[in-house]
């Protein structure tokens, strides 16, 4: 395995109208997360040259410039270095890159990668006619091409892949609903999807990422583009590796009812360990998208899974209707928590809709250690038969080492007058900590309905949830 990995990540954007890009800046961003969480390269390893109508830049000069910085550094005899283009494409007598008005031959860039002297080089290409009119119809041609191949590129190369997006006869598509060029999509698809990882070694290579491309795409038949691998190996190049990590919690449950209950009673099952917040955010986000569901008649039952790090909604109705798009539209009222969640967790939770029936709300989260831990609840009961005054929580010790505490006024009696001042107190009792409060009240008491109207429309309470 490599010991020290580098990056040259090129995505241009701003070409003369009209063969102007979208996407390409943020399939380099977007792999670049992926390089740095699942591929063993350091930040300051990776080179991103991006060139958009903003923020333009003359890509040639540096890239160059990236080149030269990055000769002293290498080490010839472990060391890898990744060439990753997003952009234009053109097949002449050869395969060309288009850095802007300037066409530079794959061929330079191989010399250029080369001339590092590094252990193993990389090239993944997102471009159209990337492919180097290569085309494997019979063993007889394979043989052919991977001699020619062979010569032109890796005779004096220890390791050596090649991943492009199409052939050279065709060309690469872009999807706007996921701002990516298609086979960028996939590519970052196969990184994040932990089945396609080696179950005995935890890792991913580039062949499972180029056959993982090419039946997602094959089977698409909204595109004609053959994603192309070839390399010059001896042995097992590892490209991603996955942490296994035991499952955190595994429960489910089938809701029958438009009552936002069976949420709650969901979230806070005690196989659930949840960060503190996360808690109560997933709480108000699936009771919205749940009740939006129900209330428009798209479902009469929505079942609730949650397993390692992953939650799926499923609603079980012969519509196709996807909350998240009603949710999103410009003036739509749709779930008025939706921008919310996905503004706070959009680091960390990737959100997809498959369509069915039956159809799937799926919300994957990338950083378990941070999201999912076990946590450190204490309980409270207040034995005080009356809560007429707020002073009477000052026989209680709020101040503990706890991530959650559970205040348990179930078997008191609230008086609505002081209620406020009661959710003040437990708020400045535990600001030391600002642990996750969990107010336990009976369902029958009359007041609780009032409570919770005050938790949630005062900004001071969020650390607050009643259950």
């Amino acid at each position: 395995m490599s010991k020290i990995r580098y990056a040259i990540l090129v995505g241009i954007n701003d070409y003369k109208a009209p063969d102007e890009l979208h996407y390409c800046d943020n399939d380099v961003l977007q792999l670049k997360k992926r390089l740095i969480s699942n591929c063993n390269f350091l930040d300051d390893n990776i080179k991103v040259i991006i060139s958009t109508e903003n923020a333009p830049v003359n890509v040639l000069e540096k890239y160059k410039d990236e080149l030269e910085k990055l000769k002293p550094s290498i080490n010839d005899e472990t060391d890898c270095v990744l060439f990753y283009f997003s952009g234009h494409g053109k097949y002449l007598d050869e395969t060309y890159l288009e850095f802007h008005e300037i066409k530079v031959k794959m061929q330079d860039i191989f010399t250029d990668i080369n001339s590092l002297g590094t252990f193993h080089k990389i090239f993944i290409l997102d471009a159209c006619h990337s492919g180097m009119d290569i085309e494997f119809k019979n063993r007889a041609e394979l043989s052919g091409m991977n001699e020619y191949y062979s010569q032109r590129y890796i005779a004096d190369s220890d390791g050596v892949f090649f991943l492009c997006s199409c052939k050279a006869d065709e060309r690469s598509a872009a999807i706007p609903k996921y701002k990516n060029g298609l086979f960028t999509k996939y590519l970052l698809d196969a990184i994040d999807n932990n089945k396609l990882y080696n179950s005995e070694t935890n890792c991913l290579s580039l062949f499972n990422i180029h056959e993982y491309a090419l039946i997602k795409i094959l089977y698409n038949g909204d595109y004609k583009q053959t994603p192309f691998i070839q390399t010059q190996l001896s042995g097992y190049y590892p490209f991603a590796f996955f942490e296994k990590k035991p499952d955190i919690h595994q429960c489910n449950i089938k809701l029958k009812s438009e009552s936002d209950e069976d949420v709650v009673a969901f979230f806070m099952n005690e196989s659930l360990k949840l960060e503190n917040n996360l808690r109560r955010d997933l709480i108000q986000f699936v009771t919205e998208i749940v009740l939006n569901l129900f209330h428009h008649n798209y479902a009469n039952s929505v079942f609730l899974e949650m397993s390692d790090n992953q939650l799926i909604i499923t609603d079980y109705s012969n519509s196709t209707f996807n909350t998240f798009e009603a949710a999103s539209r410009d003036g739509g009222q749709g779930l008025k928590v939706y921008k919310l969640f996905i503004e706070k967790y959009d680091a960390v939770c990737q959100m997809e809709f498959v369509a069915g029936p039956p159809n799937k709300y799926i919300f994957s989260f990338d950083e378990l250690e941070s999201i999912f831990q076990a946590i450190n609840p204490c309980n409270i009961k207040i034995r005080e038969m009356s809560l007429v005054k707020a002073e009477h929580l000052k026989n209680y010790n709020f101040e503990l080492e706890c991530d959650e505490i559970v205040v348990d006024i179930s078997m008191s009696n609230i008086a609505l007058s002081i209620s406020y001042r009661m959710l003040g107190y437990l708020i400045h009792a535990t600001e030391a900590k600002k642990p996750l409060i969990i107010l336990k009240m009976h369902d029958e008491d009359m007041l609780k309905k009032e409570v919770g109207l005050l938790i949630k429309r005062n900004e001071r309470f969020q650390r607050i949830m009643l259950v």
